[in-house]
């Protein structure tokens, strides 16, 4: 079936996904279609939401422990932990 392998595909490609954290910018590995990224605090409050970007700038926000959830363009969704220094 060919929606299932296209599926497992981009379910695979999330998995991949690269966060680097480049000077006050988070950066997702180009390969992953970003549809949105949401930067959230241990507590779950949004800090802040892109649509479209491959990146969210951090510059404003305090050192600590975050969730970045992205969201891809299959509506796929993975949270990854981050620690902001």
């Amino acid at each position: 079936n060919l929606t299932t392998s296209v599926n497992e595909n981009n379910e695979a490609e999330i998995k991949k996904t690269i966060v680097k954290l480049m000077g006050n910018v988070i950066e997702i590995n180009p390969s992953v279609k970003v549809k949105e990224l949401s930067l959230m605090n241990y507590e779950g409050k949004v800090i802040d939401h892109v649509i479209n970007s491959q990146s969210i700038n951090i510059e404003q926000v305090l050192s600590g422990i975050y969730f970045l959830k992205i969201t891809d363009s299959q509506n796929i969704v993975k949270v990854e932990k981050i620690f902001i220094p």
